[in-house]
This record gives structure tokens, sequence and C-alpha cells, in this order.
């Protein structure tokens, strides 16, 4: 995927905002994203994918971004989070 000329925010989607830059007809493709905040960059690849021709697979995201202003139940779980230590050799507690 390369970037097209569509605007593209971090809180919406733009179907133009990507274009692809290989045939995609009959290929399924595995979208990744480096930080989901809305969704907004893997539904507009998506939207590429789709217009050349492919089908997406799914999506992969290596970080979630929360908003604990969002809602009570996003304050509270940023709250506990932020009361645990961190250690890449301990297991995640929702594994």
């Amino acid at each position: 995927m390369i970037r097209d000329e569509g605007d593209l925010s971090h809180r919406h989607a733009n179907a133009r905002a990507y274009q692809s830059n290989a045939e995609l007809v009959n290929r399924r493709i595995l979208l990744i994203d480096d930080v989901f905040t809305t969704g907004a960059h893997l539904h507009s690849a998506g939207s590429a994918v789709v217009a050349s021709g492919g089908t997406v697979a799914g999506g992969v995201v290596i970080a979630r971004r929360l908003n604990p202003d969002y809602s009570d139940a996003v304050a509270s779980l940023w709250q506990r989070q932020q009361t645990l230590d961190f250690a890449f050799e301990e297991t995640p507690f929702w594994a």
C-alpha cells in the first residue's frame, strides 16, 4: 500500500487514503498496524485492498491505545493497569 490523495486522520476512514501498488486480484491480504486508536487506518487500507480486487484476511495490531476519558470502564482498566509492574518475562493478565 502507498499513500494516496485522500485525507487520513485517526478518527475518519477514507477509501482514497491508500492505493495498492500491486495486483491483488484473488489474493488474501493480512493488514498489520502498529497502533490501533480508532481503526481508521486499518479500514482505509482495507478499502484499498478490496478496490484492487483483493480480500482482507484479517488485521493484526501490535498495540491498542486506550483513552481513559472515553468511559468509566476504560478509565477503570487504565487505573488498574497503572498499578501493575511490567516485565517482558511475565504473562499478561488476559493470556
